[in-house]
């Protein structure tokens, strides 16, 4: 069964109720812009997360000319909750092969320790004679002091993968091959110390996948078999065992878990925004909302969404998952990127331009 709420868009909002005026006005009015923010990293960041105790790593752009090409490798940075930032990695000692080796660092991942790191980065190789590239799709792995982590003394980078994150054991990281040219992948599992890549659940294929409980667990969706609708199902990672919750209409993108482990968000296209809770999976709400990246809130009430292509600058604004009702923060003005933090009490902004990060208390709604 789905349940479907309408939401209020700018330029072609209805009339709110009293009650809805009074929360919208409240809201916007806790927006953390127009004050100083709590600090700055005036850099050029590329990518940048919270780690569980606040801390932010983020990569910085960095580009040099080497052998008549000019290359990309992104430094890596910790910022210690506004008490100072130090640089832990210089890109530009990141050579790979003899052809020009680059990458833009995409997204970061802390393990739970806050000890390591794995980073999604967009890496290329520009040929020597033709001065053309291939670009791929990499995760690279480090730890907080800027040490790379290589696998069995072979590379720290692992080609073809995606959505990679240490487990709570400090020692395994798990990782989404790509699979298939129709945007399917496999599940992996590799210890760095050790090598040898294992790949989880061998039969299945999954549309997405998101870690949770240490990484412990996962939340997926199978790909669509001879006919079958693709399924949201738990993972165990350790058993290798599948629970499964609900068969979908439709998945798109966007598979994200809320903080208790109790509600689920993807898009079911790229106009809708579906929830269901683990209980009754087999409910589901939608709203209406633009695909983008998007956070959950302290409450689970409502998500952060900045709708649009990732990466490019828009809006955010808050959507309630109830009823779809919600509002543009901060004035209206757009960002280039965001992340919420563990706790929910702080954001991170990073406007067009040259994306320094700017991090302001996150107010509570209601």
């Amino acid at each position: 069964m789905i349940r479907c709420s309408h939401r209020l868009r700018p330029g072609a909002r209805q009339v709110l109720s009293a009650a809805s005026l009074v929360l919208f006005t409240a809201v916007v009015a806790a927006a953390p812009l127009g004050e100083k923010p709590l600090y700055t990293i005036d850099e050029d960041c590329t990518a940048f997360a919270f780690s569980h105790d606040g801390r932010i790593a983020f990569a910085v752009h960095h580009v040099f000319s080497q052998h008549k090409f000019d290359l990309e490798r992104d430094d890596f940075w910790i910022s210690d909750s506004g008490h100072g930032k130090h640089k832990i990695l210089n890109g530009e000692k990141l050579a790979r092969g003899e052809g020009g080796f680059s990458y833009m660092v995409r997204a970061i991942r802390w393990s739970p320790s806050g000890r390591k790191l794995a980073a999604e980065v967009t890496t290329g190789a520009a040929a020597e004679r033709h001065g053309d590239s291939t670009l791929s799709a990499q995760s690279f792995l480090l730890d907080a002091n800027g040490q790379e982590i290589k696998i069995a003394d072979g590379d720290s980078f692992i080609p073809d993968s995606q959505n990679a994150a240490w487990l709570d054991d400090d020692a395994t990281v798990i990782y989404l091959e790509s699979a298939r040219p129709r945007r399917e992948y496999t599940i992996w599992s590799v210890k760095p110390s050790v090598g040898h890549a294992e790949r989880l659940f061998e039969e299945t294929y999954f549309l997405g996948a998101v870690w949770m409980e240490g990484g412990r667990k996962a939340v997926a969706v199978t790909s669509p078999d001879r006919g079958e609708p693709p399924r949201l199902v738990l993972l165990d990672l350790t058993k290798q065992t599948t629970t499964d919750l609900a068969a979908l209409d439709a998945y798109s993108s966007g598979l994200s878990v809320s903080p208790s482990g109790q509600k689920i968000a993807y898009f079911r296209d790229p106009g809708t925004l579906e929830w269901r809770t683990v209980a009754d999976a087999h409910t589901a709400h939608a709203v209406q909302a633009l695909t983008g990246p998007y956070f959950w809130t302290r409450d689970e009430q409502h998500v952060l969404l900045k709708s649009g292509v990732e990466r490019k600058s828009s809006v955010i604004e808050w959507v309630r998952l109830s009823d779809g009702s919600g509002d543009e923060l901060f004035h209206g003005l757009t960002f280039w990127n965001f992340a919420v933090s563990d706790d929910g009490r702080h954001i991170a902004l990073s406007p067009p331009g040259k994306h320094v990060v700017e991090v302001y208390d996150l107010p509570e709604f209601q």
